[in-house]
């Protein structure tokens, strides 16, 4: 009765510091808005807290409101979009949160939703999303509306569906990307002012990768074996053959050639003898590129029969 939300925020957290309903939390994150001023953050903790408790589909639309609501006075516009379309999405017929939806994207205008980062990727690529897709025509050019800091000449800035994409950025590095204010959308709206994005591109994880292809070696040929490596000074090689009496066995659960995981070959040293193991550098390492190597291997291979080879790290790497 006397607005004195704060007063109403502070009994109702103390109400809950035990736990409570959809409904109880949703209470107080009305009172945090109706504060003065506003805590929208604890306001969104409290309808998030709503949101996780209340029934699924309809019964979660009063939470997000409010989540919207908060996200809006934090000037958060991008989430308070995606909770609306949340909304949306467990009332789709209803005109009311239509128009709210509407009214809450020409508001804001184009917002950034994410960015997704595919550093495995050939080339690396870096893909921003909108919360409203960027214009469909013909003379929009998505490099016209970026601008790359250190400037990356090698970066090739394309449309894919309705993110837009940059391939060939820098590994191991930061970039900062801007989206110049003005850039046309869908729907007529606009991006209302730059939008800055750090986009950090990690190194590759380490990687080894066999060359399954070839896996017979003829009599009297020098034995190599072919692999791809990602971030890898050097490797641990070990050389198991297998028993023949568990060759029947091992070529009905496995297909010759296929790569094996590691698994396989531990699993396979009860049935089979390890008859060499050593360490080998893999010259050509660049970092973040694939270095291709053929090893030489030693010439243990005096038996005709079937032999798993077990590459791993050599360089301490995990």
């Amino acid at each position: 009765r006397r607005n004195d939300w704060t007063a109403v925020a502070a009994a109702w957290e103390a109400r809950l510091a035990n736990g409570g309903t959809s409904d109880q939390w949703l209470t107080l994150a009305r009172a945090q808005l109706r504060r003065v001023p506003p805590d929208a953050k604890r306001g969104a903790q409290a309808a998030w807290q709503a949101f996780s408790s209340a029934d699924a589909g309809p019964g979660e639309i009063p939470a997000l409101l409010v989540l919207a609501e908060a996200m809006r006075i934090t000037e958060r516009p991008e989430v308070s979009i995606r909770a609306l379309e949340a909304v949306l999405e467990r009332a789709p017929n209803d005109a009311g949160y239509t128009r709210m939806l509407t009214d809450a994207r020409r508001a804001a205008g184009i917002q950034v939703r994410r960015v997704r980062t595919e550093v495995e990727a050939e080339p690396p690529t870096a893909c921003i999303e909108f919360t409203t897709a960027p214009v469909r025509r013909a003379d929009f050019v998505p490099a016209d509306w970026l601008r790359l800091q250190p400037s990356q000449p090698g970066a090739a800035i394309t449309r894919e569906g309705d993110a837009i994409c940059i391939a060939g950025l820098r590994l191991g590095a930061t970039t900062q990307v801007t989206i110049r204010a003005g850039m046309p959308g869908e729907d007529g709206l606009a991006l209302n002012k730059d939008s800055v994005q750090q986009v950090v591109m990690p190194n590759r994880k380490p990687r080894v990768i066999f060359d399954s292809r070839l896996f017979l070696l003829p009599r009297g040929q020098a034995p190599r074996v072919s692999l791809a490596t990602v971030n890898l000074s050097s490797v641990k090689l070990q050389v198991l053959r297998l028993a023949e009496r568990n060759l029947v066995g091992f070529t009905r659960d496995n297909k010759l050639g296929e790569t094996q995981e590691r698994y396989t070959f531990t699993n396979q040293q009860e049935n089979g003898k390890v008859v060499w193991e050593g360490r080998a550098d893999i010259p050509a390492m660049t970092v973040n590129q694939v270095a291709r190597t053929a090893l030489p291997l030693p010439d243990v291979f005096t038996d005709a029969g079937a032999y798993l080879v077990l590459a791993t790290p050599g360089d301490g790497t995990p």
